[in-house]
């Protein structure tokens, strides 16, 4: 039977995650205003901002349903004291269905992330079948290096980048990649993307979250070799040698 609280819960905590993520997406041109500067901290910033929705809402729901915090129990004639409840079946399959397109976008979303990642899996066990130490080597004369990995995250760097940099560059980029790593930003990017709904100002935290996660991790590499100019340099390198493959 449906008549319990649970279809009820569904709602109110997708209702929750829903009217929370647009708040916090509409205020948040306001609150970019007023954000630190150094990266480490504002990534730190931007990363709550689209995770507590989601938390708040579980938190919430669970006080509410399980704990009973929040609504005060209450009994009718010869019954218990109890939470709200769903009245009848079918107003709970209504309530099942209305949490279920809720959630449609989240879900489409983390069914994307998966795919992408196994894809991304495949695709790399294919084109990178050599180590060289933490790092794998990507056959390709493109100049690629990057970070993949959810939980288990794994530095690719292409031949061709080798090729066209030296040793000092060369370690410039893994140290960036293994920061990358280490903040396991690919899992935080997949959270800040799961815990917030569409929405203009979605677009700008994703935006702003990765911009912040790069500047942390080239912070890193340049404390960790104590040459920010090497640093720096890499960077204009690596863009030029896009686009010089570009024009090629």
């Amino acid at each position: 039977m449906l008549a319990t609280s649970l279809p009820l819960a569904a709602v109110v905590f997708v209702s929750l995650w829903l009217v929370l993520s647009t708040v916090i997406s509409a205020i948040y041109p306001v609150i970019k205003g007023v954000l630190p500067i150094a990266p480490k901290p504002r990534a730190t910033i931007l990363l709550l901002l689209c995770t507590i929705p989601l938390l708040a809402s579980v938190a919430i729901t669970v006080l509410e349903f399980t704990a009973e915090k929040l609504v005060e129990p209450h009994c009718h004639a010869e019954c218990a004291a109890h939470v709200p409840v769903v009245p009848n079946e079918a107003i709970g399959w209504g309530f099942l269905i209305l949490a279920a397109f809720l959630l449609t976008p989240a879900l489409f979303r983390l069914c994307r992330h998966v795919a992408r990642e196994k894809r991304l899996a495949r695709l790399l066990g294919a084109v990178a079948p050599r180590t060289c130490g933490s790092i794998r080597l990507i056959d390709s004369n493109e100049p690629l290096a990057f970070c993949a990995g959810v939980f288990a995250p794994t530095v690719f760097v292409s031949q061709g980048l080798v090729r066209n940099c030296s040793s000092d560059e060369l370690q410039a980029i893994v140290e960036h990649e293994q920061a990358h790593g280490r903040r396991h930003d690919n899992l935080q990017r997949w959270m800040v993307s799961l815990g917030t709904f569409p929405s203009l100002s979605r677009r700008r935290l994703l935006s702003d979250f990765r911009l912040a996660a790069e500047q942390c991790c080239d912070d890193a590499a340049a404390r960790t070799l104590g040459d920010p100019l090497l640093v720096a340099h890499v960077l204009v390198k690596i863009q030029r040698l896009k686009w010089r493959n570009l024009q090629g």
